[in-house]
């Protein structure tokens, strides 16, 4: 899937998380994600509006819910301003 980071909150020793607006799903279904699982340049390279592809699976404990793994930059965007 495709998306968009829309919020980003680091964590210090527990590094973090974000979400990510789907392009599929759109607002206000974001998606949450953990700093563990951004892959390449890691969680703190990444930017609010930065595009992003990931997968979707469902949460452990609520598979009604899901959250996003396998976060990366889209090409281009491993760099944003």
């Amino acid at each position: 899937m495709i998306g968009t980071i829309t919020r980003l909150q680091p964590g210090g020793q527990s590094g973090g998380f974000g979400f990510i607006a789907s392009d599929a799903l759109g607002r206000p279904h974001d998606l949450p994600f953990r700093h563990a699982a951004v892959a390449g340049a890691g969680f703190a390279r990444l930017r609010v509006g930065q595009r992003v592809r990931f997968d979707q699976v469902p949460l452990p404990g609520d598979p009604r819910r899901r959250h996003a793994v396998r976060v990366a930059p889209l090409a281009g965007e491993e760099h944003p301003r």
